[in-house]
């Protein structure tokens, strides 16, 4: 198995569990760290928090991409 593969059966067994997943979704990469630090086992992307960083209303494709890297 690829790694790709194997990060999506883990996030599929997170879905599976007794307990809700809480998926906060983290508008930069300085809070997806320390959402990661708290613990939290998958994180989201949001595409208005992008924007609203950059102070616009909708982000491109690209912005939301490299935002994610």
């Amino acid at each position: 198995m690829d790694a790709q593969h194997d990060r999506a059966a883990r996030f599929l067994e997170l879905h599976g569990r007794s307990e809700p997943l809480l998926l906060p979704n983290p508008w930069d990469a300085g809070t997806a760290r320390i959402l990661a630090h708290l613990g939290f086992e998958a994180l989201g992307t949001t595409s208005l928090g992008c924007a609203l960083a950059r102070g616009r209303r909708r982000a491109s494709r690209a912005q939301i991409l490299d935002n994610c890297r």
